[in-house]
């Protein structure tokens, strides 16, 4: 299972940080196996870790975090979905990082 997960709050962000979060502390969206497949062949994670020097991979952890990143990352997304509609995953993926624009926070990628 692939989570995506997004702080709620900056103090959370930071109890992420330290691994002291409470459930109530994060919105986490979880990837099955073939969901995580789809949104990996839409190329949303190579084109974001072109744009963004970022490293989604399958057994990596990352983060996106700040309003630049996360605005570019969300452009990303959009594309992925007008290419590929049929990938419902990409769906969960556009509102985990509406969210973390809202909170200004991040999204977090647990893979």
């Amino acid at each position: 299972m692939k989570i995506i997960c997004v702080p709620l709050s900056r103090g959370a962000m930071s109890r992420l940080d330290a691994d002291t979060c409470t459930d109530a502390d994060l919105l986490d969206v979880q990837l099955d196996a073939e969901e995580f497949e789809a949104v990996w062949r839409s190329g949303l994670f190579t084109q974001a870790n072109r744009a963004l020097a970022l490293n989604i991979d399958e057994y990596e952890d990352e983060r996106i975090l700040g309003t630049v990143q996360l605005a570019a990352f969300s452009a990303l997304v959009s594309a992925c979905i007008q290419a590929c509609p049929e990938v419902g995953a990409l769906l969960k993926v556009e509102a985990q990082v509406r969210t973390a624009l809202e909170l200004d926070t991040g999204v977090y990628f647990f893979f």
